[in-house]
């Protein structure tokens, strides 16, 4: 399933990009926990992104961590500095069960519901709280 939710989170990806290409030309998804490498980089971005691998970690770390602590499933961020590159930033945890979800909804089901919702962050005019 990893893979396949990978390529499903690129795919919706680089559809919203190239329907509002101005909105998320700095977008960064990750999936969380443990995951250093993103599953969305959208091209303006990926040539800034440096080659750390650890410091990408450690931010991602520090993400996946706060929305632990807030029992969030997903977050969206506005020039996140991702080891010194301001990043827009959309993290899924795909462990968190929590949230306004039923019990019917499969993890897959919500996980892909909270990406098109963290992206809307970024391309809704006065999108964040």
């Amino acid at each position: 399933m990893e893979t396949s939710l990978a390529q499903g989170f690129n795919e919706t990806a680089a559809a919203a990009y190239a329907a509002f290409p101005q909105e998320l030309k700095k977008l960064v998804v990750f999936l969380t926990p443990s995951s250093d490498t993103p599953v969305y980089v959208s091209p303006e971005v990926a040539a800034q992104l440096t080659k750390s691998t650890a410091d990408i970690k450690a931010a991602v770390e520090k993400v996946a961590n706060g929305m632990h602590d807030r029992g969030s499933i997903g977050t969206a961020l506005k020039k996140f500095n991702l080891a010194g590159t301001p990043v827009d930033l959309i993290a899924l945890d795909r462990d968190n069960k929590r949230g306004a979800f039923s019990e019917r909804y499969t993890q897959e089901m919500r996980l892909l519901f909270t990406l098109d919702h963290e992206i809307g962050h970024h391309i809704v005019k006065n999108g964040y709280p």
